[in-house]
């Protein structure tokens, strides 16, 4: 091999090692930046905790939030299952629901001018307003939860 020969692969081989360094360091880089935001986060939320003495009641510390979640573990994941079919169920109902009036409304403007304004109407009222009113409509049990996720993903 000839030294120019030599020197264009000594060059292309250092291009090489220069381009994996870089993805590396930007590999490295996803990783750790995340991670460093949230213990970010978590370090502030204990910082004004602690400095504006906030009670418990309103805003936990990390650390107590930490301990709860050891401590009573078996009890959140008790609920786990139930929680999760509730939102799970409610999406689906909600987006099914949007899904279809959408396509409605785009097919037939008439149904549109006359529904529409019930549905922005609806919209304006609060969740909280109209969790009460599914509760006493519906029941204590999953069916309010689900139709409350239902609203909540169809708007």
């Amino acid at each position: 091999m000839t030294d120019l020969a030599a020197s264009r692969e000594n060059g292309r081989l250092a291009e090489e090692a220069a381009f994996r360094a870089r993805q590396a360091s930007a590999r490295m880089r996803r990783r750790l930046l995340p991670i460093a935001g949230v213990a970010g986060l978590i370090g502030l939320w204990a910082l004004l905790v602690y400095v504006l003495k906030v009670p418990p009641f309103v805003a936990p510390s990390p650390q107590l939030v930490a301990v709860t979640l050891v401590t009573k573990f078996d009890v959140l994941m008790t609920n786990l299952l139930p929680t999760a079919i509730e939102a799970i169920a409610g999406f689906l109902l909600g987006n099914l629901a949007a899904i279809v009036i959408a396509t409605a409304f785009v097919h037939k403007k008439s149904l549109e001018q006359a529904f529409f304004p019930v549905v922005v109407l609806i919209n304006t009222i609060p969740v909280v307003a109209k969790a009460p009113i599914l509760v006493l409509l519906l029941g204590n049990g999953m069916e309010p939860k689900i139709a409350i996720a239902a609203l909540i993903c169809f708007f």
